[in-house]
């Protein structure tokens, strides 16, 4: 049913509640007086080319845009600390796989000392020894020390203690050894996401005469905090290392032909925490994006429509309007 407008000659439908709804009727204050959205008639709406044009556009970039915060939104952000290290009664864990391309695993002994005074020969446990097929031997596998400097190392030769707190090689150290090496990998904790060891792939050769390897490693405590609570220990290094003949001449050694990791620790611990986004951002979010895009495409219609002059093509009036 339709009504026939005199003074405006246009044709208005008849919608139940249009004059008022039982709601506006009875209250003193009509909700429709709360109304801000403005409502259009289907019969003076019309399309336009531009219009079709200027929204596919937008979808796209809608799709685009919402693509690229959905990504955002599940990545996730690391969030570094410092503070005083606390933890100076803790364990260390020193994983380590190194191989000996020219020795074999009869001449080669893993020890540790640190600066407590504990000290420990030809470490075995959490260590193997495995015989290479051209002859060398590859060491791997884990120890665990004190949390205090100290150093662990590889040498050649058969170890003991004859003295207090000294670690004291004597099994043919007259003898010349090749002590090339590749570091497989060494860590100082646990492994993290993220935190790589500046030693994985060292690879050192020796053309000749014997030599003592020293690599000096400044640990930095570190922990990591996924996005759970869970905490990892485990520590960040930086190094720097030096190289030096102990063969003084044939038969002869001024010093101890292996290598040596010489480790010392920061007194400040670093906190690496996992940071997630609240679900409110993904909504604000998606809020932001299709408010802003249809906004600004409006406004771009509007502009093309004034280019165009601005006026409704008369195929388009409805018959009532001609």
């Amino acid at each position: 049913i339709s009504n026939f407008d005199m003074s405006s000659g246009l044709r208005r439908r008849n919608v139940a509640g249009s004059d008022g709804d039982s709601l506006g009727s009875e209250s003193p204050v009509s909700l429709r007086n709360f109304d801000l959205y403005n409502k259009v008639q289907d019969d003076i709406v019309y399309r336009s080319k531009s219009g079709g044009a200027v929204t596919i556009v937008t979808t796209v970039i809608i799709v685009i845009l919402l693509f690229s915060e959905l990504w955002e939104f599940f990545s996730v952000e690391i969030v570094d600390s410092i503070t005083v290290d606390s933890r100076m009664k803790a364990k260390l864990n020193i994983s380590l796989d190194v191989s000996f391309p020219k020795l074999p695993c009869s001449e080669v002994s893993v020890d540790s000392v640190d600066s407590s005074g504990d000290s420990h020969v030809d470490m075995h446990g959490g260590l193997h020894k495995h015989k290479l097929d051209e002859g060398g031997c590859r060491v791997e596998g884990s120890v665990m020390v004190k949390k205090v400097n100290g150093n662990l190392h590889i040498a050649m030769g058969r170890s003991g203690i004859p003295e207090r707190h000294k670690i004291v090689h004597t099994d043919r150290l007259g003898v010349s050894y090749d002590t090339s090496h590749d570091i497989h990998s060494i860590k100082f904790g646990e492994d993290i996401p993220g935190v790589m060891s500046p030693l994985d792939g060292t690879s050192k050769v020796v053309r000749s005469g014997s030599y003592m390897f020293h690599y000096y490693i400044k640990l930095v405590p570190t922990v990591f905090v996924d996005r759970w609570g869970e905490k990892t220990y485990t520590n960040q290094f930086s190094v720097t290392d030096t190289a030096r003949n102990v063969q003084v001449r044939s038969a002869e050694l001024s010093g101890l032909p292996g290598i040596f990791f010489v480790y010392d620790f920061s007194p400040f611990v670093m906190t690496k925490t996992e940071k997630t986004k609240p679900w409110s951002y993904m909504f604000t979010s998606i809020c932001a994006i299709v408010g802003g895009a249809f906004s600004i495409a409006t406004l771009v219609e509007l502009v093309i429509s004034g280019m165009q002059g601005g006026c409704v093509p008369h195929s388009m009036l409805p018959p009532n309007m001609i």
